[in-house]
């Protein structure tokens, strides 16, 4: 098993041409026109190494980076933040910091409508139902994404936005009472979304609800997993209510959509729209195929995010295929959960959220 974890390990994932010009575009931009990075001229081989190279000896960025440079800092020259928020070309965005710091970022409609857009191509299911144009109801934290009233239940209409239907307003789900849980309902069968994207946990007591009281529910063509990590128990209790396709969908704020579940099962990398550079753990640990991951995102003229720590821990598949024939990019076979959140057994083992 070891043996074949270092073969897994040592392999060339493969990617598409446009991801080595892409790679060696933004970190050559980066270098010489972003000032969060001119001081990592220091860490670069030069540009006679492989390009995969000149990213490994490049160290990682963090939120407190982020914050320390935000917002010019992380825009190249010839980008002026002020005059593109004032042009509305792009926007300010606040991660809640419910898991580390909290962060603003510069928001850019567009670029993540793209990633978007390309992470469907990756689940068969949703490059089917997902146009673009489709109806997409979302049930999640308004902290995350949607409109925020904790003191007042906004009707219908002050929670659509374009082709999306905001189906919660409350920061705590403590606060639905059985009217609120009963108008989700109801507005599901009313606008009767392709897309229900949501918050596993939230999704979960919604189902909790409708099953006790055989309350029956509309059925999109997909849920799509968003926002926080989907345990065994959320599933259980969603399939009492829903039978129709599950995927999860990995990313953050300053990342866009990373990672994207197949109907295999398995996840596979956004690599259309941003670069993972893997490190794996220390055997003991569970590596080499447990590791965290640094993302550098593509086609965002207005945010370079280089070789970002998106706070997470991934499983790399140990077969390095999948039944479902996409073989671009980096496969996983989990996603493991938050560094934060893994701990130690008394022996010295990791433990994961996915492992506890």
């Amino acid at each position: 098993m070891g043996h074949n974890k270092i073969q897994i390990m040592l392999r060339d994932w493969e990617f598409p041409p446009h991801y080595y010009r892409q790679s060696l575009s933004i970190l050559e931009t980066a270098l010489s026109q972003v000032d969060a990075y001119k001081s990592w001229h220091t860490y670069d081989p030069g540009q006679e190494h492989r390009i995969d190279e000149r990213y490994s000896a490049m160290p990682a960025l963090t939120k407190q980076e982020i914050r320390e440079n935000f917002p010019q800092g992380l825009v190249p020259a010839g980008h002026d933040v002020r005059r593109g928020l004032t042009s509305g070309e792009i926007g300010l965005a606040q991660t809640s910091g419910s898991s580390d710091i909290s962060v603003t970022n510069i928001w850019n409609q567009e670029w993540w409508d793209a990633s978007e857009r390309a992470s469907w191509q990756l689940n068969s299911h949703a490059s089917r139902i997902a146009t673009g144009n489709h109806p997409e109801a979302i049930l999640a934290n308004p902290l995350n994404v949607g409109f925020i009233s904790d003191n007042a239940d906004l009707p219908m209409e002050k929670r659509r936005l374009s082709r999306f239907l905001f189906l919660n307003e409350k920061t705590d789900p403590v606060k639905w009472t059985p009217r609120i849980i009963n108008r989700m309902i109801s507005e599901l069968e009313i606008y009767q979304p392709a897309v229900l994207e949501a918050n596993p946990s939230f999704l979960a007591r919604l189902c909790r609800y409708a099953a006790d009281g055989k309350s029956g529910v509309y059925q999109p063509g997909i849920i799509i997993f968003t926002y926080e990590y989907p345990a065994g128990f959320h599933y259980q209790q969603i399939r009492r209510v829903f039978d129709v396709s599950i995927a999860s969908s990995y990313g953050s704020t300053e990342t866009g959509y990373v990672f994207m579940q197949c109907e295999a099962g398995k996840f596979h990398q956004n690599s259309k729209s941003c670069r993972v550079d893997f490190q794996p753990l220390k055997p003991e640990h569970g590596g080499p195929l447990v590791g965290r991951i640094l993302v550098t995102i593509f086609n965002n003229p207005w945010y370079y995010m280089i070789r970002f720590d998106i706070g997470d821990l991934v499983c790399v598949d140990e077969e390095g295929t999948c039944s479902c024939g996409r073989d671009s990019g980096y496969i996983l076979s989990a996603v493991e959960g938050r560094v934060s959140s893994a701990t130690l057994t008394t022996d010295g083992r990791l433990v994961t959220l996915r492992t506890g």
